[in-house]
């Protein structure tokens, strides 16, 4: 049986509290692969997406964008479709359906993506997460271990 190739690209600010919550995610996910022996999960953290990401999820067979949110009472998740809108004034920071859509245009490439955002509450200078932003970061671990041990690898909720 051959593995999917999966992406798992945490992004945010680490010294604004919660705002690090998709790279905590992103990095406890790496500590679980590795100590489980998994070999075709593959990582990425930055402060923010940008256009060059594009070549790193063209090669994945499932990518998941992991940031952090203000709503929702733990976490979320969404599909994601490519789209050409950018989300700001320059290409250095992008959103990620707009990288998808760089991606299927550049490499005519379209990994599944999903977007999973977990919910925040402190914003402030510092890198100490909020305790219900520890707590949601564990809910969503636990959901996409699980899902991952169980083979159902389309990231629904």
């Amino acid at each position: 049986m051959i593995e999917q190739k999966i992406l798992i690209y945490g992004y945010g600010n680490i010294g604004r509290q919660d705002d690090g919550l998709g790279v905590y995610f992103a990095e406890a996910m790496e500590k679980w692969a590795c100590e489980k022996e998994i070999k075709n999960i593959f990582f990425d953290t930055n402060y923010q997406l940008n256009i060059e990401d594009s070549l790193i999820i063209a090669d994945k067979d499932i990518v998941l964008f992991a940031d952090a949110s203000t709503v929702g009472s733990d976490f979320n998740i969404k599909k994601l479709v490519g789209t050409e809108t950018v989300s700001s004034f320059s290409t250095h920071k992008i959103n990620p359906e707009s990288l998808v859509y760089i991606c299927e245009k550049l490499y005519n490439k379209s990994p599944a993506s999903y977007l999973i955002t977990i919910t925040g509450c402190e914003w402030d200078i510092g890198q100490e997460m909020s305790a219900a932003a520890k707590t949601n970061l564990i809910c969503a671990l636990s959901f996409f271990q699980k899902k991952y041990t169980e083979r159902q690898l389309d990231f629904y909720r």
